[in-house]
């Protein structure tokens, strides 16, 4: 109990200084599963059909909480495609640490999305993006090791009536690929045998900072378990807070670097047994 006053205080103090920091344009929203909050790759170059390239690389890769390699950093790179600005959208690549004893762990991802506004004359104006995932373990014969993944993200910009100040809410549901069989997946070697769920709570802020392009993107998020880690120990509770800072550095008129640090605040040893700091860089290529 006491941790978890300490995290919702410090979630309260960055949500005042957020609102009294001078900001720039407005702005919400992240991806847990691209390793909590992500730059989303820019996909603005005028071309009916959208591509970009995307490597990113993760000090320590934290899936949900959980330390999906262990004390090894991830790599991933994935080539994202927009369909004529109509909102579908396919993510499709590939996964694995960098460090021994993970092979098991190498995966490709399918990912399929479809993301758009709505109510927009309103101030509940809510962003939003559907991804659906498979996640293909490629060098094991365990097949009961795949599993199907469905993400919803929302954010709601003006709700709050701050500039550039935007909550954020995530829902992860996942199963394996026999539900009815336990198998193991990346998310820490966690293992079930029914589907499981999570949701996270967020506020993201935009920071303008006179010497920077891009703003900084600042955000806090505590996320709620329902048993989706711990093996016969499960999670049914909150799980872990996450502070983040990121920004975007445009190398050249395709070229784009995301720098990101962040700071996990664990609460249930089930998910991660202590406190995490880790960064992730990403490169991406438009065309």
């Amino acid at each position: 109990m006491k941790k978890t006053m300490i995290v919702l205080v410090a979630m309260l103090l960055l949500t005042v200084v957020s609102v009294n920091a001078t900001a720039a344009d407005a702005g919400a929203g992240k991806n847990v599963n691209s390793a909590n909050v992500n730059n989303s790759a820019d996909l603005s170059v005028q071309n009916d059909i959208k591509v970009a390239l995307d490597v990113t690389y993760m000090s320590k890769y934290m899936s949900y909480g959980a330390e999906g390699y262990g004390s090894d950093s991830g790599i991933f790179a994935h080539t994202i495609i927009d369909f004529w600005d109509s909102g579908f959208g396919m993510k499709i690549g590939y996964q694995g640490a960098n460090g021994g004893g993970h092979v098991d762990d190498q995966r490709y991802n399918y990912n399929f999305y479809y993301k758009g506004v709505a109510f927009e004359d309103q101030s509940y104006v809510t962003k939003y993006h559907l991804n659906a995932r498979y996640e293909h373990y490629y060098r094991t014969v365990h097949t009961d090791k795949y599993a199907q993944e469905y993400t919803v993200t929302l954010s709601w910009p003006e709700i709050l009536g701050v500039e550039n100040l935007s909550p954020y809410f995530i829902y992860d549901y996942e199963q394996g690929r026999n539900r009815t069989a336990s198998y193991q997946n990346a998310h820490g070697g966690r293992s079930h045998n029914r589907s499981d769920d999570l949701g996270v709570f967020g506020l993201a802020y935009l920071l303008s900072v006179p010497e920077l392009e891009n703003p900084i993107k600042l955000t806090s998020d505590i996320t709620y378990c329902n048993g989706f880690y711990g093996g016969a120990n499960k999670c049914y509770d909150w799980s872990h807070v996450t502070f983040g800072a990121s920004t975007k550095f445009k190398l050249s008129e395709n070229l784009t670097f995301a720098p990101g640090l962040y700071q996990q605040i664990s609460m249930d040893d089930a998910v991660c047994d202590g406190d995490v700091t880790y960064c992730k860089l990403s490169l991406t290529y438009t065309f």
